[in-house]
């Protein structure tokens, strides 16, 4: 872990819980001493995953939602608010792709990809907004993706469209609820060591012919600190802004992708 973030104590509710980011950023927070609920829509990897963290110093409640299901997210925010007390924390980190060209996306690959990595961010955002604002702010933490930057090497056109919307509804949101004491950044990971990247690499050697070990040296290739980041180095910068340490900081689009881009 590079840093110690202090985030004993609060109340989380993490989006995406069952696998990757999502699964290492709310593992992180109930390792530090947060309670944690986590929502997937796939409850066994939930359950594997509260097991795996009974001895640790938080607690971690699974709950499967749909985040396709908008209706659903009152009685979530209600689960939050009897079992947790309230809610410090609101960490968007659900996400979905289409490995696929331009051409070749469709309306329901579309729709599929915005209700999940943008609609779900801005409806439950704004939803859990009062929870958030009722002991006396919080924190909104989204994933993008430097896809919403215009990196050229992305899992297609829908998927870099939905994570521009999660860079654009956090700098809005982070003016519109900074009188509230909440505050909204979101991280705009690089390739990450997980099944997404996994995926895409497999993807693209279908494409090329070469081997997917091949893909993932010349996807590296363009990274300057040569590696990848592990879900590590995003569930710590999650807990940086979440915690104290991140009171000032409000309306950022961090870049968490060995030097990739800039802005």
């Amino acid at each position: 872990m590079t840093s110690r973030a202090d985030v004993s104590g609060k109340a989380a509710l993490v989006t995406g819980a069952a696998a990757g980011i999502g699964r290492e950023v709310a593992a992180e927070l109930v390792r530090r001493g947060a309670r944690v609920v986590g929502v997937d829509r796939d409850a066994e990897p939930l359950e594997a995953l509260r097991t795996e963290l009974d001895d640790a110093p938080g607690r971690f409640l699974p709950y499967e939602l749909d985040l396709r299901d908008v209706g659903a997210y009152a009685a979530l925010l209600g689960f939050v608010e009897r079992e947790l007390g309230g809610l410090d924390i609101l960490a968007n980190v659900a996400g979905i792709t289409r490995w696929k060209q331009w051409h070749e996306v469709t309306l329901d690959d579309w729709e599929q990809i915005i209700e999940v990595n943008a609609r779900a961010v801005l409806f439950l955002t704004q939803q859990a907004v009062p929870l958030l604002a009722k002991d006396g702010g919080g924190a909104v933490i989204s994933i993008a993706s430097i896809a919403g930057k215009g990196f050229r090497r992305t899992s297609s056109v829908a998927y870099a469209g939905s994570k521009a919307a999660v860079i654009a509804m956090s700098r809005v949101l982070s003016s519109a609820l900074a009188p509230m004491n909440i505050r909204v950044n979101c991280l705009c990971p690089g390739p990450v060591e997980t099944g997404f990247l996994a995926e895409g690499m497999r993807n693209f050697s279908d494409r090329s012919g070469d081997s997917a070990d091949i893909e993932h040296e010349q996807w590296l290739a363009q990274v300057p600190l040569r590696r990848a980041a592990e879900p590590i180095d995003i569930a710590d910068l999650v807990c940086f802004l979440a915690a104290d340490t991140g009171r000032c900081i409000t309306g950022q689009a961090w870049n968490v992708d060995g030097g990739m881009v800039f802005d």
